[in-house]
């Protein structure tokens, strides 16, 4: 079960860690605050899209921004059904590599063979080009053709705004495109978007006005978590909504008491020993989270948990 599908399962047992190491009240206050920064912005809405595609094409065509793409690293890479999709994933991110003007287009493709490395679901586009006759031009060139105009827009407007956002984060080192951690197996094989310097970020793509979830958020903390040896020495956690231009961060040390012992109990959770033992140990690890963004300090009692 993936992660997302664990936070979503309020038995599973993921979520039966977040329940009894994350005080709900505070969480909630989290929302509460974050969700307000995000209505004071302005969503880029392009109309038709296909948001679930445009999501995922944008997170190729940001990378692009920091980096050239290597075909055998992506996850469309592990989507090909045959030879036929593999050239095709090559020379989608060859031309994305050196043309910046194709980049939206190839991206969109990209995301297509990603849907089927992650869910096996093939689009009718992607379908429509591949059983095409010979005679309609070679299958590259079909691909592009079933790009639904209004996705490749969407994704051109959205990396307009990039650089005013980023500026100079975009040039922190290192960069990790879908870094997996230790805990990856624990959990279906999570892999996050990007770590980009010491900063961990999920982006979001989505339109609404007040869009930050519990979810949303636990679903970055388990990351950090799955992190069990510190191998990235993440500093800080960030959400980036897109299409509100905007960067919400938060330094670890704000999060949490003891992140280590935390990270420690959340691998004997997930890897129960044959003979279960006493949990009095990591009772005691209140590993509970204080949060603070842009000097807002929340008070850290609302985070503990009484006796």
């Amino acid at each position: 079960m993936s992660l997302t599908e664990q936070l979503k399962n309020p038995k599973s047992p993921v979520s039966v860690f977040m329940a009894k190491h994350m005080k709900e009240g505070a969480v909630n206050v989290l929302i509460g605050q974050y969700n307000a920064k995000i209505a004071e912005k302005r969503p880029i809405i392009t109309e038709g899209v296909n948001p679930d595609i445009v999501g995922t094409a944008f997170d190729y065509a940001f990378r692009w921004q920091i980096e050239q793409l290597v075909p055998r690293e992506t996850v469309a890479w592990l989507g090909a059904r045959d030879a036929r999709d593999e050239f095709a994933i090559m020379d989608l991110v060859t031309i994305g590599n050196d043309d910046p003007e194709s980049r939206a287009a190839c991206a969109v493709v990209l995301s297509w063979f990603e849907r089927i490395a992650r869910s096996g679901h093939v689009r009718t586009e992607l379908e429509a080009a591949h059983v095409g006759l010979s005679s309609e031009g070679p299958y590259l060139d079909r691909l592009l053709a079933h790009v639904p105009a209004a996705d490749e827009a969407d994704v051109t407007r959205l990396m307009a705004t990039v650089g005013q956002v980023w500026g100079s984060r975009l040039r922190q080192q290192p960069y990790i495109g879908n870094p997996m951690f230790e805990g990856s197996k624990d959990t279906g094989g999570a892999d996050a978007d990007w770590i980009i310097g010491r900063t961990l970020y999920e982006c979001k793509t989505t339109r609404k006005r007040q869009p930050f979830t519990r979810e949303m958020f636990l679903q970055v903390i388990g990351y950090v978590l799955l992190d069990y040896t510190n191998k990235y020495r993440l500093e800080n956690v960030c959400w980036y909504f897109a299409r509100h231009q905007l960067l919400l961060d938060v330094p670890l040390s704000s999060l949490f008491h003891d992140l280590p012992s935390l990270r420690t109990g959340f691998k004997k959770h997930l890897r129960p020993p044959a003979i279960t033992h006493s949990h009095t140990q990591l009772d005691r690890i209140l590993g509970d989270i204080a949060y603070k963004h842009h000097g807002d300090e929340l008070d850290f009692d609302l985070f503990l948990g009484g006796d």
